[in-house]
């Protein structure tokens, strides 16, 4: 959670564990051996599991605005249900992102996988990618590597994996690293602290053309978004790929 006690303009600060003297009504989970990662060391959290709207609220009484998920569930926390690309504009353009993204998509493809677009709610695009059940974090970190350097490889001159922030130039950064066992990215639908409140919201393909502005999806109009179009992310956790076959056309497409 990202916690900001004065507005958004005030100084914020990062809260994976939750406070002492929470409500019993509130649930909340270990995170278990298989949700932890090397450069994180092996300091155990106790994160808040949001599943009814009265926690959502109270966390929302913290101060709370984004709100940050992880790729796995309750009780398979040693499976990754979903891989995240992220498309961090920064010094590039969104116009730019939207290409590498329908290359992204083209590539999932001849992979037999689906892609999952929305806003980050701020600049950039995030891909979610359903893995279905089974994939440890760590297998599908290196799928999530491998797909950043197939959009990479298409795009030389528009895009990065290069983490060093002064190397990167005036690319758009394709960030593989919010896939992993204790890595998250902002929930869909999450409004994000900045002004008029933009919401993270779920796109159909159709959407991500090179005109698409983030600012547009709001707080005040994203409900009846919703209300009128559905949720375009509905069936991100409802089925599953061939994960075997995905590997060999993936081994295929790298040769």
């Amino acid at each position: 959670l990202v916690r900001y006690p004065d507005g958004i303009e005030g100084k914020n600060f990062y809260q994976w564990n939750v406070p002492h003297g929470m409500p019993s009504w509130v649930r909340s989970v270990l995170l278990g051996k298989h949700q932890k990662s090397a450069d994180e060391g092996d300091a155990t959290k106790h994160v808040f599991l949001i599943d009814r709207v009265e926690s959502l609220l109270y966390i929302a009484n913290l101060a709370c605005i984004p709100i940050h998920m992880l790729g796995s569930r309750v009780g398979a926390s040693d499976q990754c249900d979903f891989l995240t690309v992220d498309f961090d504009v920064d010094l590039s353009t969104l116009e730019n992102a939207v290409l590498l993204a329908h290359t992204l998509r083209e590539i999932l493809e001849q992979l037999g996988l689906v892609g999952f677009p929305k806003t980050s709610g701020q600049s950039g695009l995030h891909v979610f990618v359903p893995l279905g059940p089974g994939v440890a974090p760590e297998a599908a970190r290196v799928l999530t590597d491998l797909l950043g350097r197939l959009i990479v490889d298409a795009h030389p001159t528009l895009a990065t994996v290069e983490r060093v922030v002064a190397r990167r130039g005036a690319k758009v950064y394709v960030d593989t690293g919010q896939t992993g066992p204790s890595r998250t990215i902002v929930a869909p639908y999450s409004v994000r602290a900045t002004k008029g409140a933009r919401v993270s919201t779920p796109l159909r393909w159709s959407e991500v053309v090179p005109s698409l502005d983030p600012a547009q999806f709001t707080i005040t109009n994203v409900p009846a978004r919703v209300a009128e179009l559905g949720d375009p992310m509905a069936e991100l956790l409802a089925g599953g790929p061939n994960i075997q076959g995905v590997m060999e056309k993936l081994a295929k497409l790298v040769r």
